[in-house]
């Protein structure tokens, strides 16, 4: 169970033994989804199941199932609170790769603006919900692999920083759309375009690119 005074790593570390206690637990949803999409008349169609669950080992986690024509994908996020009793979040895949670290301040600014009276479990659950496709880009080198970046969530931009040498982007803070400069809009547009393609098929998404590469190649 993730404890206060860990690590990002260490706490990401603790939250992927939870791997096939969480797996063993959508398994049959997955399977259900799955029927029920074949079923669907409209085979394009974008299925979405939503789990808050607590695993056997005490970890909080927020679970998203998503089903298309040709796959079951799954995202997901655990939460816990640190030494201030606040909350903040990973989101991560269980068999390794980036962690994505979502600060105490950063979902306080999120929360603030949407339906503050709420209770907080349930304000995090839909911002997860609403954002675990969100996308992300560089737009500053640091240098000794540090960038900074930005994510683009529904309403806004996350901003923060990407650690290459622990595979950590800290997520620190966000900005509305009400706050974005000319620049930034043009960045928030290109991310949500990007979180709106990753709910497409992957060979879906490959033309796309193709298409869009040919008419950069042409506009050149």
């Amino acid at each position: 169970m993730i404890t206060y005074g860990m690590t990002k790593l260490e706490a990401a570390h603790d939250a992927r033994q939870d791997k096939q206690a969480l797996y063993n637990k959508v398994k049959d949803l997955s399977k259900k989804q799955e029927h029920r999409h074949r079923k669907e008349r409209d085979r394009n169609c974008l299925l979405e199941a939503h789990l808050n669950w607590t695993s056997p080992r005490g970890n909080n986690w927020l679970i998203v199932l998503r089903t298309n024509r040709k796959e079951t994908t799954l995202s997901t996020m655990v939460w816990y609170r640190g030494r201030d009793e606040k909350i903040r979040a990973l989101w991560l895949s269980l068999t390794g790769g980036e962690i994505f670290y979502f600060s105490a301040h950063l979902l306080g600014r999120y929360m603030e603006r949407f339906d503050p009276g709420r209770d907080p479990i349930q304000r995090l659950a839909d911002f997860f919900f609403a954002n675990h496709n969100f996308s992300i880009q560089t737009v500053e080198d640091l240098g000794n692999e540090q960038y900074k970046v930005m994510a683009g969530l529904m309403h806004g931009l996350a901003t923060g920083y990407w650690d290459r040498n622990t595979g950590v982007v800290s997520l620190t803070t966000f900005l509305d759309y009400g706050l974005l400069g000319e620049d930034q809009l043009n960045m928030a547009e290109l991310l949500d375009f990007k979180r709106e393609m990753a709910t497409y098929p992957r060979g879906f998404r490959e033309h796309v690119e193709r298409l869009i590469e040919l008419d950069q190649r042409k506009a050149a």
